[in-house]
C-alpha cells in the first residue's frame, strides 16, 4: 500500500487477506465514495476551489476524447449529451455548442460532503442530476460520453443497455471502459468491484443493440488499461 492510499483502503487491506467479493467491493465504494472525493480533492491534490478542480477535469476529458479521436470516424461532441457517471465534477462542462445532463448517483451525497466542489443543478452547459442512468427517459440524448465508470458498476452490462436505450435513433455512444486481462489485487478490486474484459465488453454493446464502429486494439498487456470504444445506435427503418 502506498503512504498516499486513502485510509478506508488501508483499513480494508488490514482486515482480511482474501480478495473482496464483487458485492462487498462495491459496497466498500458506495461507503466512502464522497471520502475518497475529499480525500483526492483535498488532501491528495491541495484543492481550495473548484476552479482548481475544473481545470484538471478539463485536461482529463482532452486526454479521454483524444483517446476516441484516434478511432475512425469519430466527431465532435455537439447537441443534447448524457454524461454517465460524472463525478464531482463533469469533464463536459463548459465544452461549446452542447447540452449535457451529468448524472452520478452519488452527487446528493458528494454535495454534503463537498459543498464548495459539488454542485446540483445547471452550471453553465451541465444539469448535475443525482440518479442513475436507468432513471433517465427514453431516446433523449445524441450522444452518451461515459468514461472510467463501468468497472465502478456491478451490473454493467444493463447499464449499457439503459445507454441504449436513452440514445436517439442514429445517436452515439462514447465510451471509456477500464478492463482487465488477469485477475486483479485487493486495491484494484475494491476500486473498481467489475472486473471487465475488452472481448466481454465488445459482445454486451453489439448484443445491446448497438453497431459498433471502432475501438482502441485489444492488447494483453498491460494487465488494466482503458478500452475506447465507439457505436451507434441504428436508425429507425
Amino acid at each position: 500500500m502506498s503512504s498516499t492510499d486513502p485510509f478506508y483502503l488501508k483499513n480494508l487491506m488490514a482486515e482480511s487477506s482474501r480478495l473482496p467479493t464483487s458485492m462487498e467491493a462495491w459496497t466498500t465504494a458506495q461507503k466512502y465514495e464522497a471520502l475518497f472525493w475529499v480525500w483526492y480533492i483535498k488532501t491528495h491534490r491541495g484543492y481550495t476551489t473548484r476552479t482548481q478542480l475544473y481545470e484538471e477535469k478539463t485536461k482529463c476529458f482532452l486526454s479521454a476524447y483524444l483517446k476516441m479521436l484516434c478511432l475512425p470516424d469519430t466527431y465532435i461532441i455537439t447537441g443534447k449529451v448524457l454524461g454517465v457517471g460524472c463525478g464531482v465534477l463533469s469533464m463536459l462542462e463548459g465544452l461549446p455548442n452542447t447540452n449535457v445532463v451529468a448524472i452520478d448517483p452519488n452527487l446528493s451525497n458528494y454535495c454534503e460532503q463537498l459543498p464548495e466542489f459539488a454542485v446540483l443543478g445547471q452550471v453553465n452547459n451541465c444539469f448535475y442530476r443525482s440518479c442513475h442512468v436507468q432513471d433517465i427517459a427514453s431516446a433523449q440524448f445524441n450522444i452518451v460520453f461515459s468514461f472510467n465508470v463501468l468497472s465502478h458498476t456491478i451490473d454493467w452490462p444493463d447499464m449499457i443497455s439503459h445507454m441504449y436505450r436513452v440514445l436517439i435513433p442514429g445517436g452515439m455512444l462514447l465510451l471509456g471502459a477500464n478492463v482487465v486481462n488477469k485477475p486483479q489485487g485487493k486495491r484494484h478490486k475494491v476500486c473498481h468491484p467489475a472486473s471487465i474484459r475488452a472481448k466481454d465488453l465488445l459482445a454486451c454493446i453489439t448484443e445491446c443493440g448497438f453497431e459498433i464502429g471502432g475501438h482502441t486494439p485489444l492488447t494483453l498487456e498491460p494487465l488494466r488499461y482503458m478500452m475506447a470504444i465507439w457505436a451507434t445506435k441504428e436508425k429507425s427503418k
